[in-house]
């Protein structure tokens, strides 16, 4: 295993009561941190060490953290960093705005400051880490993961929270692709969203199972789409799994392979050897 590396933690707060209880229990061991008072300073900060994670306050001098935060999402386009929202703002319409803009969490304080670390690392999506890297050991060879989605800010979700260590991922914005890319690159599990370009994810579905008669590849829709009918007649193409967005990013990677693990493990109950599109 490659050795630890901290990760750069950005806060940004005002209030030095806080401030000084975030030194007091924020690890050094876990992360390289850095500090910022204003908003102005924050985003500065951003720009010089690029943190892997911004500690956000709202309410700020200068600049505030809303304008901290539509800075990296929006100005920069950046949905790598994790942004953790700790504020003592209760309106829901304030989380709603925070969360369109893709944070990884929303801390109303107080907080227990005690658990802040772990908060942080799960939130940074960090859970889990462990299992990963077990699983990698157990089986070094990853199985293919073809993801069929048009929206960029999922593209980029996908990106971000599918582990690299778990699966070799490949991503289509257009379904005409991302059909070639199944034929291509025979992949073990496909992530299948229902509105594409050129050609449906519904299109690729039924022809996957019924032109190709290919039930083995895992196959995920995940979909925005919540009339019944519709999760009716995917599921009649044996899917293994329907995940309505927005998407639990936090267990996203999780779901995935479980789904994929429990059809490998019914295709071995019926004596079906697990193979790939277009392998006899």
């Amino acid at each position: 295993m490659p050795p630890f590396r901290k990760l750069k933690l950005l806060i940004a707060e005002d209030d030095e009561k806080v401030s000084t209880l975030y030194r007091k229990y924020v690890s050094e061991d876990l992360f390289d941190v850095m500090y910022a008072a204003d908003g102005d300073t924050a985003i500065k900060a951003y720009e010089a060490i690029k943190p892997d994670i911004v500690m956000l306050d709202l309410v700020l001098p200068k600049k505030s953290g809303m304008a901290v935060l539509q800075h990296i999402r929006s100005g920069r386009g950046d949905m790598k960093t994790s942004i953790i929202v700790a504020t003592a703002r209760h309106r829901e319409e304030i989380r709603k705005e925070c969360q369109d803009l893709l944070i990884q969490g929303y801390l109303i304080k107080p907080f227990d400051l005690k658990s802040i670390n772990a908060s942080i690392m799960e939130l940074h999506g960090m859970k889990g880490a462990e299992l990963i890297a077990e699983i990698d050991q157990r089986e070094p060879d990853k199985p293919r993961l073809l993801i069929a989605e048009d929206d960029e800010k999922l593209v980029a979700i996908y990106r971000k929270f599918i582990p690299i260590e778990l699966f070799k991922v490949r991503i289509e914005e257009d379904g005409q692709d991302a059909l070639k890319a199944y034929h291509a690159w025979k992949p073990d599990i496909i992530v299948l969203d229902l509105v594409m370009p050129h050609k449906s994810g519904m299109d690729i579905l039924e022809e996957i199972r019924e032109k190709h008669e290919d039930f083995y590849t895992t196959i995920i829709v995940a979909s925005g789409e919540r009339k019944a009918e519709v999760v009716t007649l995917c599921a009649k193409f044996d899917i293994q799994g329907y995940l309505l967005k927005p998407l639990n990013v936090k267990s996203l990677a999780q779901t995935i392979h479980t789904c994929h693990k429990r059809h490998v493990a019914d295709l071995a109950k019926k004596g079906w050897a697990h193979h790939g599109p277009g392998e006899a």
